[in-house]
């Protein structure tokens, strides 16, 4: 048995199947290219703020604190505030 073999057409990837592999990868990238811009033309402007939330959200007996969580536990304020 011969160490290695003769390599058939089946074998090869075609000029046409990397061609179609390029043309899914380029319209990826430009779909991709298009929402970036896209986000960047919308107003992100949140309706309310964690940090400030509105009073409808709030009672004037509730208090509330923003904690950060991740390798730390920051928060936004020493103790609890007034959310009314």
């Amino acid at each position: 048995m011969p160490a290695c073999r003769k390599v058939t057409a089946k074998d090869q990837i075609s000029l046409a199947r990397i061609a179609r592999l390029l043309l899914v990868f380029l319209l990826q990238s430009l779909v991709v290219l298009l929402a970036g811009f896209a986000a960047l033309l919308v107003d992100f402007e949140p309706g309310w703020s964690a940090e400030d939330p509105p009073a409808s959200l709030l009672r004037p007996s509730d208090r509330f604190n923003v904690i950060r969580f991740d390798d730390t536990m920051d928060v936004r304020f020493p103790a609890s505030v007034p959310g009314g």
